[in-house]
This record gives C-alpha cells, structure tokens and sequence, in this order.
C-alpha cells in the first residue's frame, strides 16, 4: 500500500510540476544611464537581449536616450510597472501573475527606473536580489533577477540583470525563485518528503 501510494505521489508532482513548467533563462548584462551620461550621446549602453526559444527579449533602453534607463519586451507584452511607469520590484517568493503586473500606461510598453536623469520611486537607492516581472504578449508570465547600484551624487545608476524564468503556461503565475528546480526534482523531493514521513510513522509505531 506504502509502495502504490508513494508512486502515485511522485506521479502527481511529476504531471503538476510539467504542467506549468518555468523556462529558463540567463540575461547576464548591465546598462548605465544617469544625468550624466547625457553628454556622451552615442547610446552607446543600449542592447537588445534575447531570452525566449521565439525570439522573444528585452530592449535595454529602447528609446536611446543617455539619461534615462528603460526597458520594453521585444514583439509585445510589458513589465510590472507602479505609478508613472516605474518598473516594479519584486522580492524573492513574491508571484507574478494575476494582479501584480499594474497598468503600464505608456504606449509602446516602456518601464523605467530612471527617467530624464531622475530616480523612480523604488529606484532611489542601490539594492540587490530584486525582481522584475513581467508578462509577454501571449499572456505568460516571468521575471528576471536585478541588482542596481545607484549614485545619489551624479544621479548615474547601473541595472545588472542575470537569471530568469518564464512561464510556459499562459496565465500562470510564477514565483520569484531565482533558481528554479527541473520537474524531475521536484517529484525526487516530494518522493524524498514522502519517505521520511513514511519512515517517521513507523518509527512511532
């Protein structure tokens, strides 16, 4: 009974964990702007990062304009934004998904921490681990991890941005875990759980 009963549980977490499986992704990239980067006027820390098996990415700065710091989805979709299209932190656990994006009010999709030299709210000190959320064109969700260092003085931040994760399931929230386990872990570790609990009552008894 023990037997039948561990299988079926590590068959369930298996099918729930391919379900919704997050796919992963490394941007591993920094982009400085601040007030006094407006001289160089080259847009010489403008990229564009692709993420997605689609093609699917992240423009940095797309608008080229040396002082401000923004950021769009490629081909559609916006990022978690507070009031005045700041782009919104996450910590680690949060979910993005259903009710966490915001309304992004600008047209093209642009999300900023800097705008015009100046910090957006949430932006105006320097942090680490942080998260930004998003959600694509097709109604997945993810986030990519963000550190950012921010000089009060000259008004000049970097935004270094490294692992992420995306929904393959549309709809679906994701929670922001830096590193997230392959489904075949997730059903070793319930089957791990499972085993001691199983263990434990025997010892009990």
């Amino acid at each position: 009974m023990l037997k039948k009963t561990l299988l079926a549980s590590m068959l369930a977490l298996a099918s729930v964990a391919a379900s919704a499986a997050p796919v992963t992704f490394t941007v591993d990239t920094s982009i400085m702007q601040g007030r006094a980067q407006a001289d160089y006027g080259d847009c010489g820390a403008v990229e564009t990062v692709s993420l997605f098996p689609n093609g699917g990415g992240i423009d940095l700065d797309p608008d080229c304009s040396s002082d401000d710091l923004s950021l769009a989805l490629l081909g559609g979709g916006i990022f978690a934004t507070t009031e005045g299209n700041a782009l919104k932190l996450f910590n680690r656990g949060d979910i993005i998904g259903d009710g966490s994006i915001g309304e992004n009010t600008d047209p093209n999709g642009w999300a900023y921490a800097l705008y015009e030299g100046w910090a957006a709210s949430g932006w105006e000190a320097s942090f680490n681990d942080r998260y930004l959320g998003f959600m694509t064109r097709s109604g997945s969700y993810g986030y990519v991890s963000a550190d950012w260092n921010y000089n009060t003085r000259t008004g000049i931040g970097i935004l270094s941005l490294g692992k992420g994760a995306l929904e393959s399931e549309r709809g679906v929230g994701i929670a922001a875990v830096g590193e997230v386990p392959e489904p075949a872990s997730l059903a070793l570790l319930g089957l791990g759980l499972l085993g001691a609990g199983a263990a434990r009552r025997r010892k009990q008894k």
